[in-house]
């Protein structure tokens, strides 16, 4: 025989206290918030307390996976901001690129350039974008936990807490997305034949 309470204390018109018994005993009744019985025509459905888990790990999971999108799309619009960048500062110094091939720069020598000026831009974008990423998170996760709480399972996120294999991830993204970013415009750069 088993038995089970729960409690909700929100408003009148929402279930206050639920017991119910299992192996041919009558299901207890339900009592609102305000003390009244619910009526008898009401059905209630009671999960087992490992079904809520499963769902709510459920849910959970999904949400991580939503936010890990989120991230990898804004990943992306940085790489496509880089390789912006990169592209019209090479299409700008088309001539000076000539004169440094003319004056016996090679073409890796060329490649190298450009690709460390976007690896400075890595550096820069990471130091300013993980501390603004936090504060951001910060700012969104009331919002968010308060909307988890309103429709799936009441949460109590209060902070954001970065330790620092999150920060080395970042850091390490940030470097490769420009790296790999820089690649075709500095391909570019060194085939830019030299000032006669």
């Amino acid at each position: 025989k088993t038995r089970e309470e729960g409690y909700v204390d929100k408003s009148p018109t929402e279930i206050a206290r639920v017991e119910y018994w299992v192996d041919g005993y009558q299901v207890g009744g339900a009592t609102r918030a305000d003390g009244s019985n619910f009526p008898t025509s009401y059905r209630f459905t009671v999960d087992k307390p490992e079904r809520r888990g499963e769902s709510t790990e459920k849910m959970v999971r999904s949400f991580q996976m939503g936010l890990n999108l989120s991230s990898a799309v804004a990943l992306l619009v940085g790489v496509f901001l880089v390789y912006n960048t990169v592209s019209v500062g090479v299409l700008q110094r088309r001539r000076e690129i000539g004169t440094l091939r003319a004056i016996g720069a090679t073409r890796l020598r060329i490649r190298t350039l450009f690709t460390l000026e976007a690896l400075i831009y890595g550096v820069f974008g990471s130091a300013f974008g993980i501390p603004l990423g936090v504060v951001i998170a910060r700012a969104a996760v009331s919002v968010v936990s308060n909307s988890v709480s309103t429709i799936y399972v009441q949460i109590n996120a209060k902070d954001v807490v970065m330790g620092p294999q999150e920060i080395t991830v970042g850091i390490i993204l940030g470097l490769l997305g420009t790296a790999f970013a820089a690649l075709r415009p500095a391909t570019v750069a060194s085939s830019v034949a030299p000032v006669e």
